[in-house]
């Protein structure tokens, strides 16, 4: 049985890393220049700058996206499709992912940008793996879950930030703000199976965020004022839209048939007494 494209990609790169000398095989002759490469950039010794990560996540995004545009039926598209196909587009951010993760992985960086905040230099590394995760990511659920995951990494970060007595800049408020939107409304077309539990997530988290931003409203600076007075104003507003959903996806209780407390039985007044 023929191999799939990733499943070659994953255990070539896997012998790879144990040091194994590739020679791929005719059915692997499509991996030979990306395994070149992936060759080449774990010889790297040194963590990669901001500016180089910034400069690769611009390439590898737009590279991935051009790969998934244009899906036009005219004549040049006949020929064009085969080659990108939205097959081969998801085959291609697929790779870049796995180049970008061998580039960080190389230099022992990944698992250490995941705990940094916003003015650490591993933190440019944090949003771009999060950025192409969710460029790759096939379907609606996991976007959806992603973009949790997510949010609630940008109010921890804003925890911590407070907790290290550093500043909270607008971007990383901004920031917050954005994605807690961009949460809501993947929830809002989640399948209705999972979205009472997504929604019940939200609650939590916004509820959260609230008193993160509370907490940290008298010591933002004050070109920052208007963000925080934003994100606070967009997570309560996710909060009660959440509360709604969850309200209004439950299954009214018909009248007179309401929960109630039976009174307990009145206690024997005349019990233990004696009686003449």
């Amino acid at each position: 049985m023929k191999k799939g494209f990733e499943s070659l990609l994953d255990e070539s790169l896997e012998r790879l890393r144990k040091g194994e000398k590739l020679e791929p095989s005719a059915e692997e002759g499509e991996l030979e220049p990306l395994l070149e490469l992936a060759s080449r950039i774990q010889e790297i010794s040194t963590p990669p700058t901001e500016a180089f990560v910034g400069d690769l996540e611009k390439r590898l995004v737009e590279k991935a996206r051009a790969l998934q545009r244009a899906r036009r039926r005219s004549l040049w598209d006949r020929y064009l499709t085969p080659i990108f196909s939205p097959v081969r587009a998801r085959r291609w951010a697929a790779v870049l992912t796995v180049i970008l993760a061998l580039v960080l992985a190389s230099a022992g960086t990944a698992m250490a940008a995941q705990g940094s905040i916003p003015g650490d230099p591993l933190y440019p590394v944090k949003r771009v793996t999060e950025r192409l995760r969710l460029l790759v990511v096939r379907d609606l659920s996991g976007k959806t879950h992603l973009r949790l995951e997510f949010t609630r990494r940008r109010t921890e970060e804003i925890e911590a930030l407070d907790e290290r007595g550093e500043e909270v800049e607008e971007s990383i408020l901004v920031e917050l703000a954005t994605e807690t939107e961009e949460t809501l409304e993947e929830i809002e077309v989640a399948p209705e199976g999972n979205r009472e539990i997504l929604f019940e997530k939200l609650v939590d988290l916004t509820e959260r965020q609230q008193k993160v931003l509370e907490r940290v409203r008298d010591r933002v600076p004050e070109q920052a004022k208007s963000a925080l007075e934003r994100a606070l104003t967009v997570s309560r507003r996710g909060h009660e839209r959440a509360r709604e959903a969850i309200q209004q996806g439950r299954p009214e209780v018909p009248p007179g048939q309401e929960k109630k407390e039976h009174p307990s039985p009145p206690e024997d007044r005349g019990k233990g007494r004696d009686r003449h």
